[in-house]
């Protein structure tokens, strides 16, 4: 009997290093398939990030009149039509090209449930969620200067990344063994724990160069000193505290 090949989906709040990280993963030996979206602004080295996800994600967002950055701490609960798993489906297959393959998409975190029961039975389906302090998130997108909603109103970055992040959680309690936390912090500390511990829950073999092939310090920044002005100036203490006490849950989770 054939193995089943291992589908793996990288995850998280935007601005959580999941460019990075899958990049990593990709030089070792993680496909990504032949359509990654080029560097820009925000990532000068790649999104890593397939177009056709990203797209499919972004037609229902538009569709239902919202953005990726959620200006609320709870996700809208998105009309998904009947066509949309076929797609999905359609986007898996377009990916396949090894025996572990996948794709990194920020967004896909707005739609677990849809990629959980879309993706077809024949393949290991996996989740990897990033995270990061919310503060070095919102510090990220504000020196990134690309969201209007983060730039006229700093807190709904921290909504958005409570958003994001508590949907991971809602996903992850409901699906243990087919997820795993990290924390971009305690990974490019400890890369090669990190990598060992996501081979051996999930069945892989991925293998690599150091980490330090894909990552420079300069390139990830940990600074949250605009975050630590702002919190002086207009703080919404429930939002803050909320999202410090969702981190310190996920800390406890990091690598389970």
């Amino acid at each position: 009997m054939d193995m089943k090949k291992t589908f793996v989906v990288i995850t998280g709040m935007h601005r959580s290093g999941t460019s990075m990280f899958t990049s990593y993963l990709q030089k070792c030996g993680l496909y990504l398939g032949e359509s990654l979206l080029p560097g820009d602004t925000g990532n000068t080295r790649g999104h890593f990030e397939d177009s056709g996800v990203m797209h499919f994600h972004e037609e229902i967002l538009n569709r239902t009149g919202h953005r990726y950055i959620m200006q609320e701490m709870t996700p809208p609960a998105f009309d998904i039509r009947e066509q949309e798993p076929a797609r999905i489906s359609d986007l898996v297959h377009k990916l396949d090209g090894g025996d572990v393959f996948g794709f990194k998409e920020p967004r896909t975190s707005l739609f677990l449930d849809l990629w959980n029961r879309s993706v077809p039975a024949e393949y290991d389906k996996t989740f990897i969620f990033l995270f990061r302090k919310p503060g070095q998130v919102v510090d990220s997108l504000l020196r990134r200067g690309t969201d209007p909603e983060v730039t006229a109103q700093p807190l709904t970055g921290y909504k958005c990344w409570y958003a994001y992040n508590s949907e991971l959680l809602r996903f992850y309690s409901k699906n243990k063994s087919r997820c795993i936390f990290v924390s971009i912090d305690s990974f490019i500390q400890q890369p090669q724990k990190g990598l060992d511990r996501i081979n051996k829950k999930f069945g892989i073999h991925l293998s690599g160069p150091s980490l330090e092939s894909v990552f420079e310090k300069k390139d990830f920044k940990h600074s949250s000193e605009t975050t630590r002005k702002l919190r002086k100036s207009q703080g919404d203490v429930f939002v803050y505290f909320k999202c410090w006490q969702l981190y310190r849950r996920l800390q406890r989770l990091n690598l389970s």
